[in-house]
């Protein structure tokens, strides 16, 4: 497996920006005047250059100003994977081709500074990783898979797309083959790596989570499919198990429900679902599932949503438009969580798990041996999803991994034929807590919290704890949803190209969609809140007399109610709603 070089200087004059290894002669070079890179020997660096280390490159994007060089300057080890280390980004930095931004006038450094923010904001994005010596965009068995030629390829040029998070800032840089070796693929999702013990043999335990670039985005500005049948929040989990000379791999997926439908924020805690019931909806469930079958094989498709309301408007036609499909590789598996579990019943979900167990046996798992000899392949794959794919397909997918995990570790012998994964106090708690981790940083990335339901995963009940901590949760969303997610998208689709900045934006403000930015959405939630604080103080400080208190605290309870109904009506347009890139509208029922 081919390798890049690892751990950087990063050298500043007037005139260039150099980028230069700890192992090697080769620079790369970046003129801060033309933006031309090079690769050039050491000797070319000025002793007079500034100096300060860096770990990697991410890439280049392009703003107002020009260029920017996006590098990581702090890093944090994640543990090691097959004898390769792979690495978390703790911090990055963002530095400008140019040396100044002179050339610009006022209303262009105001829109740049618009777009550096959001590309600011997206870096402070949980759970970056990359390694120097392994990729990490493929799963165990996919790499096995592949030729000698194609795993002979630099790692950001034979990275699966799909999961390479700075493949678009690459591309800004023009690399070139000379380049390969400073390169490295990024990326996002959730890491943990540990080495444990059952009964003093000591094994590695892994997962990895990889979110797709793909319609990537927030929880209620990305749902359902694109026109080309990628899916909001679609997520690879690879579950792996290392023993001696054996390597386990266990792959499930997330993706919302292939079909064109919307769910955006207006101020409403549950925003109606709409779903676009023309002829087109069969063909993006077809695109989908195209794509998937070819990468993935078999699928089961387990569907956790609410069979009553819009959510089961959903599921129908979910099904219906399966069945359409009349695929033989694909099998759907309904099952109402809510209703199943409601009632503190956690059990009931022993139900769904004995029904998905033969096809989880038919499916098996991916293993291979330190010769290179395939034991097993894995024949299939879960599809799990709910109205987010993150809280109740958490709690799915852990119960999922762990029958798996219990499968191969009696095949290894480390457990015998009647012992459970329960008997081994503290790899039982490792493993709950790394999937509820998972769960709560995936949860974090779509949604702005950690996942609801998460005490479950993490403890195997549900707890008052847990129970406070969803409902804080669950706040916090709303808010953030509301009044942030729109921002938080903008930032997704300019780091990804999915929406470039025009140079000559600052000169055509009519064609720039931050250069004016309306703050009157925030009269109304100011008005509110004033109005709530005067009704409040209205109750607590008494009046001359009781009919005039009377009257102060009707008057301010009717105007918060009054203001909030007028929030509520104008809804859309108080929102924080995204400005770079337009999703296609769908139909109402």
């Amino acid at each position: 497996m081919t390798s890049t070089y690892s751990n950087f200087n990063l050298h500043t004059s007037d005139e260039y920006l150099y980028i230069q290894s700890y192992s090697a002669n080769e620079v790369i070079t970046i003129d801060r005047l033309t933006n031309e890179i090079t690769i050039r020997d050491q000797n070319s660096i000025p002793s007079s250059a500034a100096k300060k280390p860096i770990h990697a490159l991410v890439g280049a994007i392009q703003l107002i100003a020009g260029n920017y060089l996006i590098v990581v300057t702090s890093k944090s080890k994640v543990g090691v994977l097959d004898e390769h280390e792979i690495w978390k980004c703790e911090k990055f930095e963002i530095l400008p081709f140019h040396r100044n931004d002179n050339h610009l006038n006022e209303d262009e450094k105001k829109i740049n500074s618009s777009y550096k923010s959001m590309v600011e904001y997206f870096l402070t994005t949980q759970n970056f990783y990359f390694s120097y010596t392994y990729d990490l965009t493929y799963s165990l068995q996919k790499l096995q898979e592949t030729s000698p030629e194609f795993l002979a390829l630099p790692l950001f040029e034979r990275a699966d797309k799909r999961f390479m998070w700075n493949y678009h800032l690459i591309q800004t840089m023009n690399p070139t083959k000379e380049m390969s070796n400073f390169i490295l693929p990024f990326i996002l999702g959730f890491i943990s790596l540990n080495r444990v013990q059952i009964s003093g043999r000591s094994f590695e335990f892994g997962l990895i989570s990889r979110r797709s670039t793909y319609f990537a985005g927030t929880r209620f500005n990305v749902r359902g499919s694109d026109e080309e049948g990628n899916v909001a929040n679609f997520v690879e989990t690879e579950q792996i198990l290392n023993y001696q000379e054996y390597k386990c791999s266990y792959v499930q997926v997330r993706g919302s429900i292939p079909l064109f439908w919307s769910q955006k924020v207006n101020l409403k805690y549950k925003p109606p679902i709409l779903i676009d019931e023309t002829s087109s909806q069969i063909e993006a469930c077809k695109r989908h599932f195209s794509k998937m079958l070819s990468t993935y094989n078999q699928h089961v498709c387990i569907n956790l949503i609410n069979q009553h309301g819009s959510e089961g408007r959903l599921e129908k036609s979910y099904s219906e438009a399966l069945k359409m499909l009349n695929e033989p590789q694909i099998r759907y598996e309904y099952f109402d969580f809510h209703k199943q579990c409601g009632k503190n019943q956690w059990d009931r979900l022993n139900i769904l798990i004995n029904r998905l167990a033969n096809d989880q046996d038919f499916f098996g798992y991916f293993c291979i041996n330190k010769n290179g000899s395939i034991l097993s392949n894995q024949r299939g794959i879960f599809r799990t999803n709910c109205i987010d794919c993150l809280d109740r397909t958490n709690v799915v997918q852990g119960l999922l991994a762990k029958r798996m995990l219990h499968i191969q570790l009696i095949k290894l012998g480390l457990l015998s034929e009647t012992e459970a994964i329960e008997y081994h106090e503290e790899f039982n708690n490792i493993f709950r807590n790394v999937w509820a981790d998972n769960g709560d940083f995936l949860s974090i990335q779509y949604a702005g919290t950690g996942a609801l339901k998460s005490d479950f995963t993490r403890t195997g009940k549900r707890t008052t704890y847990g129970l406070l901590r969803d409902g804080f949760n669950s706040l916090y969303r709303y808010l953030l949803n509301n009044f942030n997610d729109g921002f938080r998208q903008d930032s997704i689709d300019l780091v990804l190209g999915n929406y470039r900045v025009s140079p000559n934006e600052g000169l055509e403000l009519e064609k720039c969609p931050v250069a004016n930015e309306n703050k009157k959405y925030l009269a109304l939630p100011i008005i509110a809140i004033g109005t709530f604080s005067m009704f409040i103080i209205s109750l607590l400080i008494p009046a001359e007399t009781f009919q005039e208190q009377f009257m102060y605290i009707l008057f301010w309870g009717m105007s918060t109610l009054l203001t909030l109904a007028a929030m509520l009506y104008l809804g859309p347009e108080i929102v924080d709603a995204p400005k770079l890139v337009h999703k296609p509208k769908n139909k109402k029922e």
